[in-house]
Parts: C-alpha cells; sequence; structure tokens
C-alpha cells in the first residue's frame, strides 16, 4: 500500500508491465482487481455491464479516491456518465 500511495499511476504502470493487461493487489482486505485490455474494459463496462455491479465498500473506497465518477457508478447513472464522456 505504501507504494500505491506514494505513486499510484506509477504503481500501477509497473504492474502493467510486470503482469499484462489484468492483474490484482491487495489494499488492506480489499483485493483490487485491475483491467486494462480495451476490449475487456468494453465487456465490462458497455457490453456485459449488467454482470459487473460494484460493491458498496468499493463505491466508499474508490468513491473517496475517484470521485462518483463512470468508474464507481451502476446502472442509469453509469449510462448518463458514459453518454457524457463519448466523444
Amino acid at each position: 500500500m505504501k507504494e500505491f500511495q506514494a505513486d499510484k499511476l506509477g504503481f500501477l504502470k509497473r504492474c502493467a508491465d510486470e503482469y499484462g493487461d489484468t492483474f490484482c493487489f491487495k489494499a488492506g482486505p480489499l483485493r483490487i482487481v485491475v483491467v486494462n485490455g480495451l476490449d475487456d474494459i468494453r465487456k465490462i463496462l458497455i457490453d456485459d455491464a449488467v454482470n459487473y455491479k460494484k460493491s458498496k465498500l468499493t463505491k466508499d473506497v474508490f468513491g473517496r479516491i475517484m470521485g462518483d465518477g463512470l468508474l464507481v457508478s451502476d446502472g442509469e447513472k453509469h449510462k448518463r456518465q458514459r453518454k457524457l464522456a463519448q466523444p
């Protein structure tokens, strides 16, 4: 966690370089799964979004870090935010 807190993007980049497009790490009691592959991201966020609900704990933790944005929201709110983010 110290490495992640000190340099979030650097930590995630190093993990992606070492482990590939999909990897996980522990953050205290949480298991964080990071997905970087465009096809996998599309599947999770768009094609099969109804199958990927965020837990309350995930929303609370990431909401504090990233706000109540696209990566934290579900359902209709997620759809609205996704449409706003599209070019």
